[in-house]
């Protein structure tokens, strides 16, 4: 299908959906037609107080109103996309995202929302693609670096994703998620004391020493593993389920070997 013929699609869908809601043509004969800039504008402003109440339910029947009257209002068919990334309804979201970029190529935000839904198809070329063309638009905008390097870290290029990181916490140290994923990048490169001064600015003792066991059992670091996993059982102040349930899975699939005597 293409681009035109998937935009016509969803013009009838959104059109549809309209109707089904009662939205469409309901205005009084008897009353003067609104100018469809001051409505779209009273609609843009509802949906933006919608979604500050997080009434996703509300903000999308408002979008739909708004695609009604300008199906090629980009910002629309953009928060129509993120509105399914959103509720993980990936194959939607790509489709309104990619609608998105067609209307308005400089829409950075677009970009950064297929990258999301790339990486979570487990398209990891395709995701960094999406957030460079992001970062072109946006250069040095954190969220788009941080989900550059997530999206690095799930491919396994490590050092990357520690470099994107970096850049990101520069602008945006605040950011726990950016921090905790600058942990794992480094823990997985077997740099655990860093790793470990990173997690502790985050989680307590017992839990950062989990997270460098799992860690270390993904390298491969089967001697390792076990030290973390039993060292966040011993301090933890109660039973760590967790951690414990990681040794167990730890010695099933990586046994002791048995001394063989002469």
């Amino acid at each position: 299908m293409t681009s035109l013929e998937t935009r016509r699609l969803l013009r009838r869908l959104c059109f549809t959906i309209c109707l089904n809601l009662g939205l469409a043509l309901t205005a009084c004969v008897t009353q003067p037609a609104i100018p469809i800039e001051d409505r779209l504008g009273a609609l843009q402003e509802a949906a933006g107080q919608a979604l500050s109440l997080g009434d996703l339910n509300s903000m999308e029947t408002i979008v739909l109103q708004i695609m009604q009257l300008d199906p090629d209002n980009a910002l629309a068919v953009e928060s129509m996309g993120m509105l399914a990334l959103r509720q993980n309804r990936l194959l939607i979201a790509r489709d309104y995202l990619t609608l998105t970029t067609e209307l308005d190529p400089g829409r950075w935000s677009a970009w950064n929302g297929l990258g999301i839904v790339a990486d979570r198809e487990e398209q990891h070329d395709e995701a960094q693609r999406h957030f460079l063309r992001g970062l072109a638009l946006r250069p040095g905008h954190p969220q788009i670096l941080a989900n550059l390097g997530w999206s690095l870290l799930l491919d396994g290029r490590y050092e990357e994703a520690e470099m994107q990181l970096r850049a990101s916490l520069q602008t945006a140290p605040e950011v726990a998620t950016s921090r905790s994923n600058l942990a794992l990048a480094i823990a997985m490169q077997g740099r655990y004391d860093e790793a470990q001064e990173h997690y502790l600015s985050l989680y307590s003792e017992a839990v950062t020493a989990n997270n460098l066991g799992i860690a270390a059992q993904r390298r491969g670091d089967t001697n390792r593993a076990r030290e973390f996993f039993q060292q966040a059982i011993s301090l933890s102040p109660t039973f760590y389920t967790r951690a414990a349930s990681n040794l167990q899975q730890l010695q099933r699939s990586n046994p002791t070997p048995v001394l063989v005597l002469p």
